[in-house]
Order: structure tokens, then sequence, then C-alpha cells
């Protein structure tokens, strides 16, 4: 691939990432903090929001390693499944950056 193409495509999950992030906010988040739900997860869970992050990250992980399992394994992957799975995962180390960032 060329450098171009790659820049293309890049930009293009940059723009999906935004979009979904900004839509699953406004769905999640209960107040002002984007986190929040981070936060409350860890209080119910006695861990810190970051570890409350990776627990719940850990499922969009393991889809992934599915996912690319299937694919060495010649299993056909629909490309809007990779797409959903890329996007949250991408997502999560995003959220993880707010958290790293607030603390």
């Amino acid at each position: 691939m060329d450098v171009q193409t790659f820049e293309a495509c890049v930009k293009k999950r940059q723009a999906t990432c935004r979009k979904i992030l900004k839509e699953k906010g406004e769905y999640y988040q209960a107040s002002d903090d984007r986190l929040d739900q981070f936060k409350k997860a860890a209080v119910l869970e006695g861990t810190t929001p970051i570890g409350a992050l990776g627990g719940i990250m850990v499922k969009h992980t393991i889809k992934l390693y599915d996912l690319i399992a299937a694919e060495e394994n010649g299993e056909p992957i629909d490309k809007e499944e990779w797409d959903e799975v890329i996007t949250d995962h991408t997502n999560y180390l995003h959220l993880l950056d707010g958290l790293l960032e607030e603390k």
C-alpha cells in the first residue's frame, strides 16, 4: 500500500472513531464527565477507572484475536465486522488515554 492510500485509510478510520465516540458518549454519558462510566464501574468492581476500562476492553481484545485467528484459518470475515472491532478497540485506547491524562 502506498503512503497516500495508507494516509487516506487512517483519516477514514479517525473520522469513524470520532463519530462512534460521539454517538456512544451521548448514549452512555450521564454527566458532563465523558469518563464517568469507567469511574462508576470502578466503584462497583472495587478497582480503578483504568482497571475498569481494561476489564471492559478485554472483550474487544478477545474479539479482535478471534477475528485474526479466523482470518489466519482462511475463514471469510465481513469488512463491516473488521471495521466495528477495529473502531471499538481504537476508541477504548482513546478513552484510556483520556483516563491517563486526567490522572
